[in-house]
């Protein structure tokens, strides 16, 4: 039926949601790390 494909799209939709997200916070982890050792570089080197 209709609505059994549009619940299986549903679920398969929040699963890649999800996954995006997790790649998305691990993207800003590492960003945010980088900016975290940024500056001590840049103050060691003038």
């Amino acid at each position: 039926s209709i609505l059994y494909h549009l619940h299986q799209y549903q679920h398969e939709r929040q699963e890649l949601i999800a996954i995006i997200q997790q790649k998305l916070i691990k993207l800003f982890i590492k960003l945010h790390q980088l900016e975290s050792t940024a500056p001590k570089f840049s103050t060691n080197n003038p």
